[in-house]
């Protein structure tokens, strides 16, 4: 403990090792709106945002971290494991822009949203025995990802980065956004903008696709 009495954390982080998959989504032009709109007005549409976003993260498994402001972040397989967190994610992005969509057919609403999706390896690390908010860290580049992604999505659609992009290109249909410098990172990214679901041309189809030759089974496949 240090002299002034706060309390620090020592020793190696334990936690577990889990591929997760990161969502963030933000309002576009939130300042202009603010000096536009009559701040319990504005309150109300974040308001409105917030729940809807979260009722479509949460119908489609994921875990709402938490909102800020104009903004919130969500996680798929978190803190279950799910092997189409991917997918749920990209699903549930899509969903959110198609309501901001309709909002602004129905209701003439000025609000437009941009969401990041990034896939990776993360640690989630117990933090109940800390002063930390939350019980729970997810640290990983997934989540810093994302984020960044998110301010690159053009108004009303979405960024996913390329592991996200590899994942669930048998189910969506993508066009290319091209390489993107973001901050903290190396060297340009790779991003991708999910269009649609994929038409499946008879329940027999499987949307995704094979990643792994079978081994072994050469008596089979003859």
């Amino acid at each position: 403990m240090s002299t002034d009495g706060r309390q620090l954390l020592t020793g190696p982080l334990s936690g577990e090792r889990r591929q997760v998959t990161a969502l963030f989504y933000d309002i576009v032009g939130s300042t202009a709106l603010l000096h536009q709109l009559d701040p319990e007005e504005f309150g109300a549409m974040q308001r409105t945002l917030h729940n809807e976003a979260a009722a479509l993260i949460i119908s489609h498994g994921g875990y709402l971290e938490g909102v800020q402001g104009d903004g919130g972040c969500a996680y798929f397989g978190f803190p279950e494991p799910s092997e189409d967190a991917a997918e749920c994610a990209v699903a549930s992005a899509l969903e959110l822009v198609v309501w901001c969509q309709r909002q602004a057919q129905q209701f003439g609403s000025s609000l437009k949203v941009r969401v990041g999706v990034a896939t990776g390896l993360v640690v989630v690390a117990d933090s109940s025995n800390t002063k930390l908010p939350g019980r729970t860290q997810i640290i990983g580049l997934a989540p810093a990802l994302a984020a960044r992604i998110q301010s690159e999505a053009a108004s009303n659609s979405v960024a996913v980065a390329e592991a996200t992009y590899r994942l669930t290109s048998g189910v969506f249909e993508f066009e290319e956004i091209g390489a993107r410098e973001l901050k903290g990172f190396g060297e340009p990214v790779q991003l991708w903008r999910p269009v649609a679901r994929r038409q499946q041309s008879d329940r027999f189809t499987s949307y995704r696709r094979v990643s792994a030759p079978l081994v072994g089974r050469d008596d089979e496949l003859e």
